[in-house]
């Protein structure tokens, strides 16, 4: 053996060792490994970031933002809310979705098919109770199992096909590798859905912080446009769209009109219903019954930073110049340019509009402003940030058109892939 091939036996084994640690990031390990090459001489340093220009890495990275868009964009909430009803046990819900993610893989990325369908598994899971884990590493399994049906399920499939391309002149074609590829995934399939309560079930250490502060959820409020379907009936059955995870509290109308428990109230243009629940509920019910936070009834708190406008939970500390006042009194919006979008207290929130609800100490919070100052700003209202996580009040609406460029992409590269081995 020579003295390359120890230092790279030697550099593959030590990744290793680092990915079974768990302490440092994969991404960080992966780094290491490469400066460890190019210090040994195994790996150019003309060409050791080659490999970040090559079309694999851009359509996982593309895969992955658009993913993402398409779990803010409320499609997922459309898919979920049809099929979560279906979906009651473990066993279904693994059959379903390492099925669909395998159908996927099948004619797109297999990236991508997962990308996709991880928030709708995440869903699914929050709704019934579900392990994460026994359905995101069935998922993953799913999607190498589906991209070997097809020729542009994968990308060693692609790469085979090229060097077939350069050694006899011939690619393969679109479903050469189905005769093989689609027994392997339907077996693959059912020894998945047969052992999936053998998977490890990892604890979550992302349950809300609201949680945490007396398991209540937020209450925000929004107001029914005049466009509403809704209009003319009753809060009850709007409530009904929110599936159990929200609670209509309180009806304001006019200003003065309050209706606490307003369930046979017949809901008007212009009403302000104050909604109880969970951040992500909050947000896919108001996604889902097109209802304006109150926010959108004053001008959207665009930052001047690179960053972007975003939300953040915070809760009211101790000596806060917020105790004791609204943000009306305090006029957050105009001296900090933050907005109140949702409230939380351990105790019920009296039934009065965001703007007039006067802050205590150890009240939770969701700001939305720039998130370039939201550090500052909250320091000077004496509110102390909690962990990140993706409050998204405030921001998504229903859309298709994450799904559509996503589809379109991977078609696009498809053809490309089709007509460079075509050439070759």
């Amino acid at each position: 053996m020579t003295l390359p091939q120890v230092f790279a036996f030697a550099i593959v084994l030590g990744m290793m060792a680092l990915f079974a640690w768990g302490r440092l990031r994969y991404d960080i390990v992966a780094m290491l490994a490469l400066f460890a090459a190019m210090l040994c001489g195994i790996v150019p340093v003309k060409e050791a970031f080659k490999g970040f220009g090559d079309d694999i890495v851009i359509i996982v990275a593309s895969a992955m933002i658009v993913g993402s868009a398409v779990s803010k964009s409320g499609v997922i909430e459309m898919v979920v809310r049809r099929i979560s009803p279906v979906l009651t046990t473990s066993t279904r819900q693994v059959a379903g979705l390492v099925g669909s993610v395998a159908l996927l893989s099948a004619v797109v990325k297999n990236i991508g098919a997962l990308s996709m369908m991880m928030p709708v598994a995440s869903q699914i899971a929050r709704r019934h109770d579900t392990p994460l884990s026994r359905l995101l590493m069935p998922m993953s399994f799913a999607s190498l199992l589906g991209g070997v049906v097809t020729l542009v399920g994968t990308s060693p499939n692609i790469i085979v096909s090229k060097l077939r391309a350069d050694m006899t002149g011939t690619p393969f074609g679109m479903f050469d590798f189905t005769p093989v590829g689609l027994p392997v995934m339907v077996s693959g399939l059912i020894v998945l859905v047969l052992t999936h309560r053998l998977l490890p079930v990892r604890k979550r250490n992302d349950a809300s912080l609201a949680a945490a502060f007396g398991g209540l959820g937020y209450t925000a409020e929004t107001s029914v446009p005049e466009s509403s379907p809704f209009a003319g009936r009753e809060v009850a059955a709007l409530q009904a769209e929110g599936d159990g995870d929200i609670r209509i509290s309180t009806l304001i109308r006019d200003t003065h009109k309050r209706y606490a428990n307003p369930s046979t109230q017949i809901i008007r243009p212009g009403d302000v219903l104050l909604i109880e629940g969970d951040p992500a509920a909050i947000e896919a019910f108001s996604t889902r019954t097109a209802l304006k936070h109150a926010r959108h009834e004053r001008a959207p708190a665009v930052g001047e930073g690179d960053e972007g406008v975003g939300e953040i939970e915070s809760v009211v500390m101790p000596g806060s110049m917020m105790i004791d006042w609204s943000a009306e009194q305090l006029r957050l919006y105009q001296r900090f340019g933050v907005n109140v979008m949702a409230v939380s207290r351990s105790g019920r929130v009296r039934a009065q509009r965001l703007k007039d609800f006067r802050f205590q100490q150890g009240d939770l919070v969701v700001f939305q402003g720039d998130r370039g100052r939201m550090a500052e700003t909250l320091s000077e209202l004496g509110c102390l940030p909690l962990a990140t996580r993706d409050v998204g009040i405030g921001r998504s609406r229903a859309t298709p058109l994450p799904v559509i460029i996503l589809r379109r992409g991977h078609a696009h590269h498809s053809d490309a892939r089709n007509r460079s081995a075509r050439d070759l």
